[in-house]
């Protein structure tokens, strides 16, 4: 399986490709210590020849851009963090004092916003994929704190919300779904005990739609505004807090503790820690057959 991910290292006004097999579920902890050490462990990486072979949207889960002439790190990718908005914004608090002097940036489009930060276009990325019905947005009763995707609903007789499941692809399903989603059973709050991971708000009498997702996509606002052709869509994944606000305190369980999401960082970060000076796997590897591979992290 793996998890992929190219990465970028500019400097002197020249870029160079990278490509790793494993490191996309943990990029994270590899990229919290600093320009220094996140060059090195990248430059330990393969170097890609052909700087125009990258990863496309549905293989690439991860990577980053370090551009020292701009003091720049542009990067996507982890497990917790790319499914927990309010984990990722006390991560990039911390990555801060890490990463002194730097411009610290989630690359929101994923691997496009990767690729265009050194000059290609969204289409190298693009693939012909499309979310199945079944990803559409549903009520599930059995078990509702799983459900973390937040719609709300403005009109005339007032402000209303649900907590449903869906993610990324639920909203690029469009507005084929609207009947439905008028439909569910709404109320005047909701708590949750999950971390929401998105969130729509539609003001009906305006037809306009607010939306946010945890999740990166390449070329995910073109495809909201086609799937939502009669709709305004405003897409506040960068300040997601803004949905929140809109349903002033009826939204119950955010933001989290923020002490224990930091302690959540903490511990990942202990727990992934490497002593390169000795490495076993790295030992045994120098035992094995030319044909046997180990994954170097």
């Amino acid at each position: 399986m793996g998890q992929r991910a190219n990465f970028v290292i500019k400097k002197d006004n020249q870029w160079n490709l990278y490509y790793d097999h494993w490191v996309a579920n943990s990029i994270e902890n590899e990229l919290f210590w600093g320009p220094e050490y996140s060059t090195k462990f990248i430059q330990q990486m393969q170097l890609i020849e052909d700087k125009d072979d990258w990863l496309d949207e549905v293989w690439c889960e991860g990577g980053a851009v370090i551009d020292h002439d701009t003091n720049t790190l542009l990067w996507f990718g982890g497990e917790d963090i790319s499914y927990d908005i309010y984990l990722r914004k006390v991560f990039f608090t911390l990555l801060a004092h890490q990463w002194q002097g730097w411009k610290v940036k989630w690359a929101y489009g994923g691997i496009e916003d990767l690729g265009s930060y050194v000059g290609f276009n969204k289409s190298k990325f693009i693939t012909k994929y499309q979310p199945e019905d079944d990803q559409c947005f549903k009520y599930d009763d059995e078990y509702p704190d799983e459900c973390t995707f937040l719609i709300s609903i403005e009109n005339s007789i007032g402000t209303q919300m649900i907590k449903v499941r869906g993610d990324d692809e639920s909203i690029l399903l469009g507005e084929k779904q609207l009947e439905d989603i008028l439909f569910f059973n709404y109320s005047d709050s909701v708590e949750f005990k999950e971390i929401p991971t998105g969130g729509i708000h539609l003001i009906q009498e305006k037809n306009k739609m607010y939306y946010w997702t945890c999740f990166t996509g390449v070329d995910f606002d073109s495809r909201v505004r086609n799937s939502w052709g009669n709709w305004e869509c405003i897409n506040i994944s960068n300040k997601f807090e803004k949905h929140f606000e809109m349903l002033g305190d009826k939204v119950k369980g955010v933001p989290p503790d923020s002490h224990k999401l930091i302690n959540m960082v903490f511990e990942s970060l202990e727990r992934n820690c490497h002593v390169t000076q000795k490495n076993v796997a790295r030992e045994l590897a120098s035992r094995l057959s030319d044909d046997v591979e180990i994954n170097p992290w």
